[in-house]
């Protein structure tokens, strides 16, 4: 600073024009690169940050999942009637699927129960001409339930969630991909297609 105010001292107290024209020359050549390397670097660092932006906003786009609600159906504490559930599971083209497996995890309210023991295991669904045949493996022989009551709780906590879908107006109990007698059952799960029981809901 010192410098500069000599430089300009010397400027307005010389009358000869050619020095006060070098020391112009000098201020200009002295102190313009700096001004324009700043004006440049400016100019670098605003794109980079809009692309900056526009990747994070992208990416947050990205990572949003989306959700789709669907209707399960629990017993009641006392295993009477059947109770309507509204849950929302991440969207898939196998939504279906995806319900029936969220059905097993059971209920979110603490007012129903979960008629499905832990290890019962879909494989996979076939559906064609409104019939659903949901493939079971071998694990549901055994961990079926005995009696009237608690069977009837498992097969139509299943049929009436299923029969939600439009497209679902019957439903087929397989295992290992084959229509199987499961002993201690009051159904024959080798011919049985059971429809929607609208009865066993509560009102």
């Amino acid at each position: 600073m010192i410098d500069l105010a000599l430089l300009f001292f010397y400027y307005f107290n010389m009358k000869e024009r050619g020095l006060k024209f070098l020391i112009v020359l000098f201020l200009l050549l002295f102190f313009l690169p700096g001004c324009l390397e700043q004006q440049a670097e400016k100019k670098e660092k605003a794109p980079l940050k809009s692309r900056f932006s526009e990747t994070k906003e992208s990416s947050s786009r990205t990572s949003e999942v989306k959700k789709t609600k669907v209707v399960l159906y629990f017993p009641d504490k006392e295993a009477q009637f059947l109770k309507k559930e509204e849950v929302e599971i991440t969207s898939t083209p196998s939504i279906l699927k995806a319900t029936l497996e969220r059905l097993l995890e059971g209920p979110i309210s603490s007012d129903l129960t979960n008629p499905f023991p832990d290890g019962v295991k879909i494989l996979g669904l076939n559906l064609k001409n409104n019939l659903l045949e949901i493939n079971f493996d071998q694990n549901i022989k055994k961990l079926y339930p005995r009696g009237s009551t608690a069977e009837n709780m498992f097969i139509y906590s299943i049929v009436n969630t299923a029969t939600e879908f439009p497209e679902v107006k019957k439903v087929k109990f397989l295992i290992n991909g084959q229509p199987e007698e499961i002993v201690g059952s009051n159904y024959d799960f080798r011919a049985q297609e059971f429809t929607r029981d609208e009865t066993l809901i509560a009102k």
